[in-house]
């Protein structure tokens, strides 16, 4: 009845009551050891929340500790599960950390990780203890070992076939390590490893982000283009596109990056938008003067669309700006068969091959 009692006054929210009538019970007779593990956690659980109430750290922890200790008892377990007494999930690990709360408000945060680092050695797979733990490490400056912690209760989940919880253990490395990019490319290893593309991709995404932030628009192109790939080892044609959309977006006079574009194009069958690209490479380096290179693209984009009449001019007009004045009138001979009624074309057909004659005889 003293039990009953004392957790109506704590559903009444009067914990002196609750208080008086929970240690009255203790210190009656045989006190707590008589009574059966379930009811005894019952009366230290309602200690902890007596003294908690009022403010007394040093008895809620007490009481903590012994409420700990009877939840490891299958019995009380059972009991708890079934009853909810309390009105919330209780655990092991859970009460451990509430200890440790408790610590970190008296500012004993030393206190606090010896509490988290013995529960977590008695109990290495809660990841309720060594979530918290992590944090606590972070906080005190210890971010390898947070990320350690982590990194070991992930690979134990994993382990476990626990994978949306390993999934939330890998968040919360990634939420810790902030900006550091050494920590999120091994995070993306893990997911990749672990079979978790779409995570992988995400920290891709945070990765470039990073890099922007900075004002590294390459490296954080660089990072879209490794997500692009990812994506599209893995099927995930839609994405890669998108990617490689953002990836030119940040260096669009990247070459290389406009190049690994179009062969994704080419895979997937986009050959138009591939010559477009392709058209890209050719104008940047007619831009730049780079003659032999603005051919070679040029040739591409034929190759890729054998119709395109501006290419056809432009590879004339390039051809001739190097002295190929016999290249240049067999390029312009098919410009005038692609567009029979083009003057412009005819005529500069005609201009070549009398420049061509003129170098053919003066050689």
């Amino acid at each position: 009845m003293q039990v009953a009692a004392g957790l109506v006054a704590l559903a009444c929210d009067e914990p002196h009551a609750a208080v008086r009538q929970l240690e009255a019970l203790r210190q009656t007779g045989g006190g707590a050891q008589g009574l059966k593990p379930p009811v005894r956690f019952v009366l230290a659980y309602g200690l902890r929340r007596g003294y908690g109430a009022l403010g007394d750290g040093p008895n809620e922890r007490q009481w903590l500790q012994h409420a700990a200790d009877l939840l490891r008892d299958e019995r009380v377990r059972a009991f708890v599960d079934k009853t909810h007494l309390f009105g919330e999930p209780l655990s092991v690990g859970g009460l451990h950390v509430e200890l440790a709360e408790s610590l970190i408000r008296a500012g004993k945060l030393d206190n606090a990780t010896i509490v988290l680092e013995a529960a977590k050695a008695d109990l290495p797979d809660d990841a309720t203890i060594r979530r918290r733990l992590a944090v606590l490490y972070h906080e005190q400056g210890r971010l390898g070992q947070a990320l350690d912690e982590l990194d070991d209760l992930s690979t134990r989940e994993l382990n476990a076939g626990k994978l949306d919880a390993m999934i939330e253990t890998l968040h919360q490395m990634s939420a810790l390590a902030g900006e550091n990019l050494t920590v999120k490319a091994h995070l993306v290893e893990r997911y990749l490893k672990r079979g978790c593309p779409d995570e992988a991709l995400l920290e891709m995404d945070q990765i470039a982000a990073i890099h922007q932030r900075a004002g590294r628009p390459d490296e954080a192109a660089d990072a879209l283009r490794q997500g692009a790939d990812i994506a599209w080892m893995l099927g995930q044609q839609a994405q890669a596109y998108d990617l490689y959309d953002r990836v030119l977006a940040l260096a669009p006079e990247n070459v290389t990056l406009r190049q690994a574009y179009i062969n994704c194009l080419l895979q997937g069958g986009r050959q138009k938008d591939a010559a477009d690209q392709q058209r890209s490479i050719a104008r940047h380096f007619w831009e730049a003067r780079r003659v032999q290179e603005t051919i070679a693209a040029l040739h591409q984009v034929i190759v890729l669309d054998p119709r395109d009449a501006e290419s056809y001019g432009q590879l004339g007009e390039a051809l001739a700006s190097v002295g190929e004045y016999a290249q240049a009138e067999r390029v312009y001979r098919r410009l005038v068969r692609l567009t029979p009624d083009n003057p412009v074309a005819k005529a500069k057909q005609a201009a070549m091959a009398m420049l061509a004659r003129e170098n053919q005889a003066g050689a």
